[in-house]
């Protein structure tokens, strides 16, 4: 059979199982959307998963936003823009994905904005600070446990690191959760303070 360039166009689109799989869950998660909204939701959707299913780790990403779609569809569209954006970096890729993943058991908030702040550490850090970057997020999560209430706290934490603005290392973002921790063990708003102003006295 002789390969047409229309033959060509239609092997290239040949979605992989595990893609056809993470569409198929998108597709159940915003079923209950106004049929507008959720049309266009998964045309966009459906682009971003053929660009990562051609990628070399496009398995392990689908795979994992397979997983977070199961939790929040909310973070499929901004995961895979992300995601795109780092497939170059091919040993970062796929345990800033697996972060992302273990961020969302614990809180979709602080997932989310782990996802959508990752561009601006890049470049206001460097590629290498996203994962300690996210890593002291989780850590902070685990360590409060289901009785202290620190997400707020460390959603606030993941912006004001990547600003532009702070100067703070990442070891003394460390020193700040820990003391955030104790806070909200008696205030989380107290505690969400504490990370938002203890930054902003840099500027001072």
């Amino acid at each position: 059979m002789t390969k047409t360039p229309e033959n060509v166009g239609q092997a290239r689109q040949k979605r992989s199982q595990t893609a056809s799989e993470t569409y198929g869950l998108m597709e159940t998660a915003v079923s209950h959307l106004r049929p507008r909204k959720s049309s266009m939701l998964l045309g966009q959707v459906e682009k971003q998963i053929d660009a990562v299913d051609q990628t070399p780790d496009g398995e392990n990403i689908l795979k994992c936003a397979s997983d977070l779609c199961r939790l929040n569809w909310s973070l499929i569209p901004p995961f895979f823009e992300t995601s795109q954006n780092l497939h170059k970096a091919k040993d970062i890729i796929n345990p800033w994905s697996q972060l992302a993943c273990e961020l969302a058991r614990y809180d979709i908030d602080v997932a989310l904005t782990y996802i959508e702040q990752t561009p601006a550490v890049i470049g206001h850090r460097s590629i290498d600070s996203i994962l300690p970057w996210g890593q002291l997020a989780l850590d902070a999560l685990i360590a409060a446990g289901s009785e202290t209430k620190i997400w707020k706290a460390v959603t606030i934490y993941l912006i004001e690191a990547a600003s532009y603005q702070c100067g703070y290392s990442l070891s003394r973002w460390d020193f700040f959760l820990q003391q955030a921790l104790r806070i909200a063990k008696v205030s989380p708003p107290a505690a969400e303070a504490f990370i938002q102003m203890g930054n902003r006295m840099c500027l001072l």
